[in-house]
């Protein structure tokens, strides 16, 4: 034991348990013993260190427009990440009929050493595909937001892979570099062919080639990404969600009429597919990749949504970009199609006065230099 390590901090140690059965309906209880001097010299508590953690988890969540259901508690009380049950009875109901038929929920220790300016961090426990598994790395101690993530991120990732590595694709679209999310998936899918396991279901078997799809997508590789894209519309039936995305290679690969017929054939499997891809906008918006969000947007306009919190989440995205004469359409696409409230009129001014200013600046002749005195011509 590295007892010069020890001496520097403490540790943050936290049990995470959910149902082994299915990994997005389940409880999940999370308790921190003690955090490190760092975060406590910051105001943090265990409680607050553990509130902390799970805000990522659903702000994860929010970003990959996930469908997971699943409880989070903490000593007792219940947060609720979807309304699907009451902590009361219903925990009990869970743990007792765990026990009854042997079913120990896995259990996720995360462990926070603080050396200096530096927070070692560990995760250890089951996953649900490789068994007994431990990760580690470091952060300075100012990352501390970045911590939270990093550990939810790892909860999850734990608990329920698949949703872990749409959280991947959405770290990568930060960057632009979508190797991790290829690297990660494709040892997923792997493991699910060698040696499955209850996380290797259909469904998540197609988010896998899905997720890879897209991050092949994003990177380039148009030719990849269609053949993942092929494969998850071809397992348990065709999907309306790996189909629009089949629209959208088509586009890049300059097929609009192909594409089209794709768009259609997503709408007669799914009319509401077009709400999926604006939460996809959304959370790509939120992860603060913007250009990614506006082809989701595109996307859901071709699925024939239209409606003005929609189109004024777009113009959002626009504004950021600074792109405010095509802010300013969608904000004024949203006020027609809302006529009973004003809720984009300040928007509409702010940018109408912008794009004003734009546009005078760019028809304003450059100034002259003044001819020099005794008549003459001026010369450079």
């Amino acid at each position: 034991m590295d007892f010069s390590l020890i001496a520097y901090g403490f540790s943050v140690y936290a049990g995470v348990l959910a149902l082994t059965t299915y990994a997005y309906f389940g409880l999940w209880e999370i308790e921190a013993d003690a955090i490190p001097p760092y975060l406590a010299d910051q105001g943090y508590t265990p409680k607050i260190f553990v509130n902390h953690v799970i805000d990522q988890i659903d702000d994860i969540r929010l970003e990959t427009a996930s469908q997971s259901q699943t409880e989070v508690v903490t000593s007792g009380k219940v947060t609720a990440a979807e309304e699907v049950a009451s902590y009361f009875g219903v925990t009990e109901l869970i743990r007792a009929g765990q026990e009854t038929f042997g079913l120990a929920p896995p259990q996720i220790e995360l462990e926070v050493i603080q050396r200096d300016k530096t927070a070692f961090w560990r995760v250890r426990g089951n996953h649900a595909l490789y068994g007994p598994t431990v990760r580690s790395g470091k952060l300075d101690t100012e990352s501390t937001e970045q911590l939270f993530e990093t550990l939810a991120h790892n909860a999850i990732s734990f608990l329920s892979p698949f949703e872990g590595a749409a959280h991947d694709l959405v770290a990568d679209s930060r960057v632009g570099d979508y190797s991790e999310t290829i690297a990660t998936t494709s040892a997923l899918l792997r493991g699910c062919a060698n040696q499955p396991t209850f996380i290797c279901t259909q469904a998540n078997i197609r988010v896998g080639h899905t997720i890879r799809g897209l991050a092949n997508l994003n990177a380039g590789d148009v030719r990849a990404a269609f053949e993942d894209l092929q494969t998850a519309n071809e397992i348990s039936g065709k999907n309306a969600v790996a189909t629009a995305f089949l629209g959208d290679v088509l586009l890049r690969l300059e097929q609009e009429e192909a594409a089209r017929k794709r768009y259609e054939e997503a709408l007669s499997l799914d009319s509401d597919v077009g709400e999926e891809f604006v939460k996809f906008a959304r959370g790509l918006a939120k992860a603060g990749n913007h250009p990614l969000a506006i082809e989701r947007f595109e996307t859901a306009e071709r699925l024939n949504v239209e409606d003005p919190e929609f189109l004024a989440s777009w113009a959002e995205s626009l504004v950021v970009l600074g792109e405010s004469k095509e802010a300013l359409a969608k904000y004024l696409q949203a006020e027609n199609l809302d006529t009973e409230t004003d809720l984009y009129s300040e928007k509409i001014q702010e940018l109408q006065q912008k794009v004003s200013e734009i546009e005078n600046s760019t028809s304003t002749p450059p100034a002259t230099a003044p001819a020099p005195a005794g008549g003459g011509t001026a010369t450079e």
